[in-house]
């Protein structure tokens, strides 16, 4: 039981190590930044972009590698865009829905009838 224990708190520890490591990651590189909200503003504008369309994309404007905009877009999954499979193996990116609790649709939706 002790063990397993203590198992835990090194995986507590190290988890938070890591989500103080990724913000200082972001705090510290005001590129990453920078390049996350190119790829975010590139989403917005193109929904259901493809992974190799984003990739070429920026790479041709922004001069960011693939290989960078494949971490970023790894990175923000879940938190700024959400993915879909798309034709051939395709993964199509949008927009995150930032409401997730579905309220502020729901109140404007019964104002409307």
């Amino acid at each position: 039981m002790d063990d397993q224990i203590s198992d835990l708190e090194r995986r507590v520890t190290r988890l938070e190590e890591l989500v103080r490591g990724y913000r200082h990651v972001l705090e510290d590189d005001p590129e990453a930044v920078e390049q996350t909200a190119q790829i975010l503003a590139l989403i917005r504008q193109n929904p259901g972009a493809s992974q190799r369309g984003i990739c070429r994309y920026v790479q041709q404007h922004y001069g960011i590698s693939r290989g960078r905009a494949l971490e970023i877009l790894k990175r923000e999954m879940g938190v700024l865009w959400r993915t879909t499979d798309g034709a051939f193996n395709a993964k199509l990116y949008y927009e995150r829905d930032r409401n997730t609790s579905g309220t502020e649709l729901e109140q404007s939706a019964s104002r409307g009838t």
